[in-house]
């Protein structure tokens, strides 16, 4: 029980080493976090704030981050869920080390195990932003189509309001509900939907359709903007068969490594007992497993979005 214990506490300040962090540190991070519940910060804002704040370490950064995605989604109420999944992809880590008798490959799964989870909304919010930039390019032409016709942007969004698809039809709405019942202020409306999407190329729209509001001739210039759209969809294709080999080979290597104790287990049972049960077969697993985890978040974590 004494040694379970020791291995335990081993394992946590491995983790703070690993990660960098300090328990005051953490207490310190989570108050700044609860803190920033108070008052509202534009998105952007709070982009700039984790790319560029130097005082906030890794973890920090990455759970607001991570806070955000599921904020623009509407699923900040699977926060929760995803604590508890971590929680749960970190004990499994722990079971499977124990099993093995590794605790160096324990403290590896432990913590892969708990970034798993995020990691994965981390990639299914890279997909989002890429649909959502389809979307927009479609949305935003066949509204300034309207527009250059009837030269009023909420007549121009009520003709294709039926046609728009989820995130952005709720945007426009609250768009034609703003003008229409609370406040006649086209401009300040227009202003009020620009932080409601994290997209240069939005904001360009916007700018120039404020921009129209003063002055209608410079209306054919929103159709410049709709033209960076097709400009970024073709490099974004353009990288992604770049990139789709050596991901490919990526994930060939892991799916090997991952299955390369089984096989060794029926190719040659005194090997595999071998690798697994002496000491510098342990420090190896781990080694190698540290390696490819560590390679996969990487991966993930240089994921982005094209943007123009």
């Amino acid at each position: 029980m004494t040694i379970k214990l020791i291995v335990s506490l081993l394992i946590f300040f491995s983790l703070l080493v690993l990660l960098n962090l300090s328990i005051i540190g953490i207490k310190t991070d989570f108050y700044k976090l609860k803190l920033n519940k108070k008052r509202k910060i534009s998105l952007k804002e709070k982009k700039k704030r984790i790319v560029f704040n130097k005082k906030n370490n890794f973890l920090f950064q990455f759970f607001v981050e991570i806070k955000e995605m599921l904020k623009v989604n509407n699923q900040e109420n699977k926060l929760k869920l995803l604590v508890f999944l971590s929680l749960i992809f970190a004990f499994l880590g722990f079971i499977i080390g124990y099993l093995y008798n590794n605790y160096l490959l324990m403290v590896v799964l432990v913590v892969f195990g708990a970034f798993a989870p995020f990691l994965y909304i981390k990639m299914s919010f890279i997909n989002y932003k890429k649909k959502l930039n389809d979307e927009l390019e479609v949305t935003l032409s066949v509204i300034t189509t309207s527009y250059l016709r009837t030269e009023d942007i909420i007549t121009s969004i009520e003709e294709n309001l039926d046609n728009v698809k989820y995130p952005l039809n709720k945007i426009f709405n609250e768009f034609i509900t703003n003008t229409k019942l609370i406040n006649s202020n086209i401009n300040l409306a227009l202003s009020d939907m620009k932080t409601k999407i994290d997209n240069n190329l939005f904001d360009e729209w916007i700018d120039t359709l404020i921009a129209c509001q003063d002055d209608i001739t410079i209306k054919n210039i929103l159709f410049n903007t709709i033209n960076k759209f097709s400009d970024t969809r073709i490099l974004e294709l353009e990288v992604q068969n770049i990139t789709r080999n050596p991901i490919t080979e990526f994930i060939l290597m892991c799916l090997l490594y991952i299955f390369n104790l089984p096989l060794l287990y029926i190719m040659n049972k005194d090997w595999y007992f071998n690798l697994i049960h002496s000491n510098s077969g342990k420090i190896m697993i781990a080694l190698t497993s540290a390696i490819m985890f560590y390679s996969v978040i990487r991966v993930i974590l240089l994921q982005k979005q094209v943007e123009y």
